[in-house]
């Protein structure tokens, strides 16, 4: 639902492209993002290689040219990865903070992106199991921040149909 209120907010300026390039922005974003966990997160040298072989692909293009999330929900899933990858870096914590963020906006975005999350909260109790107050905090570093962006998307959901995953779980 979060792209489809971008989408909503665009097409109230009277302009159905106007839709269409929020989401063909999402693909220089994704660019972007491609190279930043190229350079970080694989220790490329150059990521532009990466970028171009992500502009090579075809239905990359297809699918920027549609009023679509794919492109929204990619960049949002390797932004999660990318600053989950500079927290194991430095252990800061805004970027696990950051990290829950881009995981909430993603699971705003699809369902499926669940795995996401998932992952990374099996990454963090598979490193730090053995201490345990650590790993509390650590856990809700990451989930307290995806769980506000995705949360109110959820409550709409069940409040409108009885069901937060609608149309996935059926009564």
């Amino acid at each position: 639902f979060l792209l489809e209120m971008l989408f909503m907010l665009s097409m109230s300026l009277r302009s159905d492209s106007s839709a269409q390039l929020v989401h063909f922005f999402f693909l220089f974003l994704l660019g972007g993002q491609v190279y930043l966990l190229a350079v970080h997160g694989l220790r490329l040298k150059d990521g532009w290689t990466a970028v171009l072989l992500l502009f090579t692909v075809p239905m990359v293009w297809q699918l920027a040219a549609f009023t679509y999330n794919d492109l929204a929900l990619a960049f949002t899933i390797l932004a999660t990865l990318y600053a989950y990858v500079r927290w194991r870096e430095g252990e800061q914590s805004r970027w696990l903070l950051l990290s829950g963020l881009f995981s909430g906006l993603a699971m705003s975005l699809k369902y499926t992106s669940f795995i996401a999350p998932l992952l990374i909260g099996l990454l963090l109790i598979a490193g730090n199991w053995r201490q345990p107050r650590r790993l509390v905090r650590l856990l809700l570093l990451f989930a307290a921040p995806a769980l506000a962006v995705a949360l109110p998307w959820y409550i709409k959901n069940w409040a409108f149909t009885g069901n937060p995953v609608y149309p996935f779980v059926w009564h």
